[in-house]
């Protein structure tokens, strides 16, 4: 609820936005237009094929531009949804979110599993062992990865995972210009 009358005639910025759920919901929701950021180009074109198919694409752009290049102090509110663990340059990302955002705006940032959860390694679609990156290598899980997938990773950073854990991450924030008005963590059930 508290999202929703945040965007509500606002202009709404998600880095990481992925196939752009949150980004054409909220433009469904009321607000007045929606960027989403997204490093891989096809999730760009699906994003952007489905606004056409809502009828909604003068409202949204999608885009692989980094946030730094579309200005500052022009969104009201910024969103991450489960990219934060993905991001190669955590503290950057939290820079241009605050520089795009509008003096007073809201930036909203969830993530999971964090690198120390059971599934912190991300690998459901090979492994269901619960604690698989401490239980085997990088190199190990990263070799049997390639079973899976194409490229030829050698490290996490490869795979998108910067390894960000609760205290790593709150550290980042810290660091950073944010002032944080509600903080909630999700114990592993």
């Amino acid at each position: 609820d508290r999202f929703e009358q945040a965007v509500r005639d606002r202009v709404m910025l998600d880095i990481g936005c992925g196939l752009g759920d949150q980004v054409l919901g909220a433009v469904q929701a009321g607000s007045r237009s929606a960027v989403g950021i997204e490093v891989t180009d096809l999730h760009v074109r699906v994003a952007t094929a489905r606004a056409v198919e809502l009828g909604i694409q003068d409202r949204v752009r999608f885009t692989t531009d980094p946030v730094s290049t579309l200005g500052a102090g022009w969104a009201d509110v910024v969103l991450s949804q489960n990219s934060f663990e993905h991001f190669a340059d955590p503290p950057e990302i939290l820079a241009q979110a605050y520089a795009a955002l509008k003096p007073g705006g809201q930036f909203f940032i969830t993530f999971g599993p964090s690198w120390w959860h059971p599934y912190g390694a991300h690998h459901f679609f090979m492994i269901k062992v619960p604690w698989s990156h401490r239980i085997f290598s990088e190199r190990t899980i990263l070799k049997v990865r390639r079973l899976y997938r194409p490229n030829t990773p050698t490290q996490w950073r490869d795979v998108a995972l910067n390894r960000m854990t609760v205290a790593k991450f709150l550290a980042i924030l810290d660091a950073s210009p944010f002032l944080v008005s509600d903080f909630r963590l999700t114990p592993i059930r």
